[in-house]
């Protein structure tokens, strides 16, 4: 629903932005994604290309890549990839309030990933949250256990 004379600019600029990428000059790459998205609000690929972005050695602003990830969460409704990446964030910048929330979402989002409860278990102990705790380790065996006998192998 954008008007041609915007999807040619965003198209440029997207082109540009990956071979800023490519050339490894990650902060050119970073100020045109975020031309990009003052164009384009609600488009997930520079949401997704900045939190890529300022998550990398070279820039490294966890607070920057945090709001993209938050974005992306946002709208993904059966995917927890976005919450366990915001809760790790958190957690690495010891923002464990923050951590613990995105962890218990991720688990809500999908109760059967074994990665999510084990996250969540982690950053209780993290925060000192002996009951948070201990209810994860009395889920993770049952939860193994069906998951051994319920899901077909690949």
């Amino acid at each position: 629903g954008y008007d041609p004379e915007t999807s040619k600019r965003v198209a440029e600029l997207i082109k540009k932005a990956e071979e800023q990428k490519n050339a490894h000059d990650y902060e050119a790459a970073a100020e045109l994604w975020e031309e990009i998205i003052a164009l384009r609000p609600v488009d997930a690929l520079p949401h997704a290309r900045l939190a890529g972005l300022y998550l990398s050695k070279d820039l490294n602003q966890p607070e920057k890549a945090v709001q993209h990830l938050i974005a992306l969460h946002k709208v993904e409704l059966n995917d927890d990839r976005y919450a366990k990446r915001i809760a790790r964030v958190y957690r690495d910048m010891d923002k464990l309030e923050e951590s613990v929330k995105y962890a218990r979402e991720a688990v809500w989002i999908d109760p059967y990933d074994m990665d999510a409860h084990e996250l969540l278990a982690q950053v209780y102990e993290k925060a000192g949250d002996s009951e948070g705790l201990a209810r994860e380790q009395r889920v993770m065996p049952v939860l193994a256990e069906w998951l051994k006998t319920n899901v077909k192998k690949k």
